[in-house]
């Protein structure tokens, strides 16, 4: 409790010496305004000096600007990647497959044209999940005639008889044909809102000051 007590008083003392230090300087700067030179000389301080037969203080000094309110900081997450949807008779589930990252599949037809719709582009028929092995599983497509397709379109490889084989192909997915009625979905946004640097020192000071007491109450 001794100790507890020797702390308290000398932390009273450092802030008084502080706060007469503070005092201190600020009157520093009205002594320079006797020790300036005479009419014409120009004093090295920005306020103390004289200039001529004018009395330094009668110079108001700048007001200071007022700070800046602290404010909150606000964090906005995007929760889900931009998709598209698409609003037409010639465009339907497709089959309730989902197609791994690249989302869900749509079966297309126009009576000229069938395929599906897998990732924003278009793929033949009876495209399925790639799942021979290897870099590529459940991470591209299988091509009915055995190609192998990444989600960027372009063929990686084949694929026959449970063997994989590393192909550069080019692009081979088509465009969405425009009748498919592709729209854009907005992304569901959610924001966060921080603390404030107001708060944040509040609760700094709460803990100390909860700390201290806690101490206290242990020697008492």
């Amino acid at each position: 409790m001794k100790k507890l007590f020797v702390v308290l008083v000398t932390c009273g003392v450092l802030a008084m010496s502080g706060i007469a230090d503070a005092k201190g300087g600020g009157s520093s700067g009205g002594g320079g305004s006797h020790s300036s030179g005479g009419a014409g000389g120009h004093s090295s301080s920005s306020f103390g000096g004289s200039k001529g037969g004018y009395s330094s203080s009668s110079v108001s000094r700048p007001s200071q600007t007022a700070a800046a309110p602290a404010r909150s900081t606000t964090t906005t997450t995007t929760t889900s990647s931009t998709s598209t949807r698409y609003n037409s008779p010639y465009v339907g589930g497709g089959g309730g497959m989902m197609y791994g990252g690249m989302g869900m599949g749509y079966g297309y037809t126009n009576g000229l044209l069938t395929g599906m719709i897998i990732a924003n582009m278009m793929h033949p028929h009876n495209t399925v999940m790639y799942t021979g092995g290897g870099s590529y599983n459940n991470n591209a497509l299988l091509y009915p005639d055995g190609r192998v397709v990444n989600q960027q379109g372009y063929q990686v490889g084949t694929y026959a008889n449970g063997q994989f084989n590393a192909v550069n192909g080019g692009m081979v997915a088509q465009q969405v044909p425009n009748d498919a009625g592709a729209q854009q979905v907005q992304p569901v946004i959610i924001q966060q809102v921080g603390m404030s640097a107001t708060e944040i020192v509040a609760v700094v000071f709460l803990s100390i000051f909860a700390i201290l007491l806690f101490l206290i109450l242990i020697g008492l």
